[in-house]
């Protein structure tokens, strides 16, 4: 069975869809079979009777009552077994080869049952509907190809025609039935068909869809990556510090942020050069972000020779002995300035803590930093220089 289905299962990708819909199928035939059972052995009497009356060759020897019992019983068998086949497509403990299986068990099953029951039908009063209904509804509403489409009217075919044939005897009313057969099952395999083609095309497209969309959602992530980092110092920029600002500013916790410029740039710049400038900022950069430990503190390149760093959830201590760090590890660099008091580069932090949520725009905080980083200037520089900020109500 492993090889078989092996070979004979349809595409994994219309799987679902095809199992949904064939447990529709058949649940609507195992109602309709249970339902024509349950109106009683009156109905069923009738059956009988009609056989016994068209064919008593057949039940020559076969009281009525035994009959009904033959014919009550056929139609149990096939509701009992549709109902095992049923519960294996529902079953979520099988594996994906097993429940492929049982979906062309299942389609073989359906097509043979109706085949056998139309037939009897047809004994008794000559009549397509039940044969033209579940044929057309297995070939428009499951994907399947045309081998299998043509092997699913088959059976159906078959099935009825051994019926007809072993009751009546292929009298040439129900040869004519048998050609309707043949019609109606060809144009059921031209239905699937085209189903098929078309839900193959529609699966290529949804499939490039999801590829296009997952190649433009990695490439907008590149650029907005891109859009945050400052080309130099290969940190981010002031963008995404006002961005990251504007989200803190609104969070209950206590923040700080620290405001740092290089001491002396400009005179920097023109004793060593450009070139030597850039240096100095990425090695800068580097420095501060080496003194944040927390994977929620950021450093920004605010402009020029001026950082920005935005520490989440701390305290004044905290904010202060983390600024004192990002001092203490840049004049460690121990990049020559002779232009400086220190005789290397240094750079003055101002630092504003935030104890609490408040009414300030984020202009409003980066002015407190600025103004703390103009006291440290103004005090000579190389320093920090904290302030708690009176956040209104």
């Amino acid at each position: 069975m492993k090889s078989l289905f092996g070979r004979i299962v349809v595409k994994p990708e219309f799987h679902d869809e095809n199992t949904k819909n064939l447990r529709i199928i058949m649940w609507v035939l195992v109602a309709a079979l249970i339902a024509f059972t349950i109106t009683g052995f009156k109905l069923l009497s009738y059956d009988a009777a009609r056989l016994l009356k068209h064919f008593p060759h057949y039940y020559s020897a076969t009281p009525i009552d035994e009959a009904v019992r033959e014919f009550f019983f056929v139609r149990i068998i096939i509701v009992l077994f549709l109902m095992v086949l049923l519960a294996g497509l529902h079953s979520n403990s099988v594996g994906v080869r097993v429940k492929h299986g049982l979906f062309i068990t299942s389609m073989v099953v359906v097509m043979a049952s109706i085949g056998y029951l139309q037939g009897m039908l047809l004994i008794v009063k000559p009549s397509l509907l039940a044969y033209t209904v579940v044929l057309f509804g297995l070939m428009a509403f499951t994907y399947i190809p045309v081998w299998l489409s043509t092997f699913i009217c088959a059976v159906g075919f078959v099935a009825a025609g051994y019926t007809m044939h072993t009751f009546a005897r292929l009298n040439p009313e129900y040869t004519n039935v048998l050609v309707y057969f043949v019609i109606l099952s060809l144009l059921s395999i031209a239905i699937s068909k085209t189903n098929f083609k078309r839900r193959l095309r529609e699966l290529s497209q949804e499939r490039e869809l999801e590829v296009a969309l997952s190649l433009l959602g990695e490439r907008n992530k590149v650029l907005e990556k891109k859009s945050d980092r400052d080309a130099m110092t290969e940190i981010t920029n002031r963008g995404y510090f006002d961005k990251m600002l504007g989200e803190v500013v609104h969070n209950p916790s206590p923040f700080a942020v620290i405001m740092i410029d290089v001491d002396n740039f400009k005179k920097f710049n023109d004793t060593y050069g450009h070139v030597a400038g850039d240096d100095c900022l990425r090695r800068v950069a580097q420095a501060i972000t080496g003194a944040l430990c927390r994977d929620g503190d950021s450093v920004s390149r605010y402009g020029g020779e001026e950082f920005g760093v935005i520490l989440q959830a701390t305290t004044v201590e905290g904010a202060r002995s983390v600024a004192e760090r990002i001092r203490q590890n840049i004049r460690a660099l121990g990049i020559p300035h002779e232009k400086s008091a220190a005789g290397v580069v240094t750079v003055s932090l101002g630092v504003a803590v935030i104890p609490r949520a408040g009414q300030m725009s984020l202009t409003e905080v980066v002015e407190q930093a600025d103004k703390c980083l103009y006291e440290s200037k103004e005090y000579g520089r190389d320093r920090v220089t904290v302030k708690v900020v009176e956040v209104p109500a």
